[in-house]
């Protein structure tokens, strides 16, 4: 089962409607890289997969999350309900949405998840990985790093919950409220009974109704009567009854706290019987630090280790360690060896290696990567990319990035059978974000500038496009097709440095055509396209149209739009093709 279509509405970062297809040019679903800037709604549309799929952020059922952005957009005066859909290869729909009632007794809007289930292919493990999964990790005490991992295994039900949980969060907001209040109706029944120096605790730590009774004696000889002077000046009944009401209300706000508090250790608490749950656990482990283990020696840079393997349980029923056997055969720690790069792949596998295990359970074959490579060291990050097109080269995979040179080489080993692919995948370039209108998405395949400029009729815009659209070309086949150029320092290049080298390969593949156009008005780039100059002006239109035209074909026969690659081949190599082989040239032998 994979994802075809994505609708969303009034989510996240996403005030209006925003809509993405999956599917490729046959209409198979497939893979996706999702491009754009930091902040630009990349995490909104990864949560709103998740939202609709699993009923769940950042994998916690309680979406509403103090320390995560606000599930509803913020757009509006007041919060507008939520809709999602999402549309499978199968044709089914899963539609998921957030209703929001305002409750006039705690004067707050509810917010409601419907339905509340996850979905029936989707009940096993998280979809998607973010940054902060590596991060929490470390966070975690050793003696409840089970509760971590048991938020990877969705059919294991567990109360217990993680320090970071948005449920404890929750109710230490409610705790706190609590508190606040009391202590406010406190100094209210302090300065209405003009107590001044009276400590807070001895009014609720007796309760409040006892502390007024026996403070004016109605109740005998007993309590603070006993060990404070009692008050010279007597309470008009009325005032009397009134501060009653504010001692009832200060012990029922007391009552409440407390309540919160053991609910907030309640949520911490691992029973008896929850701790029984966790031996049903050992056997996942088991097959995950199989995957974890051959995967991370296969990507890391470290020739030192034997074997990675978990210590479950040894100090606590939700204790876990990661174990590292060198090949001396001495066992540590990962923390005490590895680099960070190499610390942070090998936590990434483990989550990895657990979703893995929930696939084998049966749950659909999907997978996202949330700018989870940030602290990886190229290389690495290379490797563990071509790791995943090769061992999940069945699943739908969906890959967000900020960073252009990363991009391009996601794009590389997508297309690259040699790295792991070919993986079928479609590109969405995030142009910009706006508070009011949400993500900008373009289908990024060919670059279509010129192609707009052309269809403006407008000579001034088509030949400033022509020019620097030629010099990207330039530079992009000078690599594919390893052109021989001067080097030059810093490796920096103009088009007088390049178009040489790229002209003779591309006489060598048989478009003489196409660089005899370009020749013939190449002078175009420098009088109109690239600088100012008084004769320029006499330049034609035609001239102008005949240079910009022969580019964009020039364009169209180098860069592929079905696999998003250009024509490239090692110097010595006959065949010049792009990925899938839609373009393809052989070297013209000369006699």
């Amino acid at each position: 089962m994979r994802i075809a279509k994505i609708d969303i509405e009034s989510f996240r970062g996403i005030p209006g409607h925003c809509s993405l297809d999956f599917r490729d040019k046959s209409g198979k679903a497939c893979s996706a890289i999702i491009y754009g800037g930091n902040g630009c709604g990349k995490s909104s549309i990864i949560d709103a997969i998740e939202f609709n799929l699993q009923a769940r952020l950042a994998r916690k059922k309680e979406i509403e999350n103090e320390k995560r952005p606000s599930t509803l957009s913020v757009f509006y005066e007041k919060y507008k309900t939520a809709h999602t859909t999402v549309e499978f290869d199968d044709a089914s729909i899963n539609n998921r949405d957030i209703d929001v009632e305002f409750d006039q007794l705690s004067n707050k809007d509810i917010i409601n998840v419907k339905p509340t289930e996850c979905h029936d292919s989707f009940c096993f493990s998280p979809i998607v990985l973010r940054r902060n999964d590596i991060i929490a990790y470390d966070y975690q005490k050793v003696d409840n790093k089970q509760l971590l991992l048991a938020e990877f295994i969705y059919d294991f039900e567990i109360k217990a919950k993680t320090t970071d949980d948005p449920e404890i969060a929750r109710v230490e907001k409610e705790r706190q409220e609590v508190k606040n209040k009391r202590n406010s109706l406190i100094d209210k029944l302090k300065a209405f009974l003009h107590i001044e120096n009276e400590e807070s605790d001895q009014i609720f730590n007796a309760g409040a109704e006892n502390y007024v009774k026996s403070r004016f004696c109605l109740i005998g000889e007993i309590g603070f009567a006993q060990k404070s002077k009692k008050l010279k000046q007597s309470l008009h009944p009325k005032e009397f009854e009134k501060a009653i009401e504010l001692a009832k209300e200060i012990d029922k706000l007391q009552s409440i706290k407390k309540r919160k508090n053991r609910e907030k250790r309640n949520l911490v608490k691992i029973d008896d019987i929850e701790g029984k749950k966790f031996e049903s656990l050992k056997e996942r482990y088991k097959e995950a630090a199989k995957h974890l283990s051959k995967a991370f020696k296969e990507i890391s840079n470290v020739d030192f280790v034997s074997s990675i393997d978990f210590a479950v349980a040894d100090v606590s029923v939700a204790s876990f360690e990661i174990i590292v056997t060198l090949k001396n055969g001495r066992k540590v720690p990962p923390q005490r060896i590895f680099s960070e790069a190499n610390y942070d792949l090998m936590l990434l596998l483990l989550y990895v290696s657990m979703i893995r295990v929930g696939a084998e359970k049966g749950q659909a074959k999907i997978l996202i990567l949330d700018d989870v490579l940030q602290s990886v060291d190229a290389t690495i990050r290379t490797k563990f990319i071509s790791y995943v097109l090769r061992e999940f080269s069945d699943w739908q995979l969906f890959i967000t990035c900020h960073d252009r040179a990363w991009l391009n080489q996601l794009r590389h080993l997508f297309n690259n059978p040699t790295k792991g692919g070919r993986h079928q995948f479609k590109e969405f370039d995030i142009v910009k974000w706006s508070f009011d209108g949400g993500p900008i998405i373009n289908n990024a395949g060919k670059d279509e500038r010129l192609k707009k400029a052309l269809n403006t009729n407008d000579i001034n815009i088509i030949a400033s496009t022509a020019g620097p659209f030629l010099e990207m070309i330039c530079e992009k086949l000078s690599g594919f097709l390893n052109c021989q150029i001067s080097r030059n320092p810093d490796d920096k290049y103009t088009i007088g440095d390049l178009w040489k080298g790229v002209k003779s390969a591309l006489l060598n593949i048989g478009l003489e055509k196409e660089v005899k156009d370009i020749n013939d008005f190449m002078f175009i780039r420098n009088m109109v396209g690239c600088h100012y100059s008084s004769w320029s002006e006499e330049t034609s239109d035609f001239e102008i149209l005949s240079f910009a035209n022969a580019v964009q074909s020039l364009y169209d026969k180098t860069f592929c739009d079905e696999c998003m690659s250009w024509v490239s081949g090692k110097f010595y190599e006959n065949n010049k093709s792009c990925h899938c082989g839609k373009l393809h040239y052989r070297k013209i032998r000369k006699e």
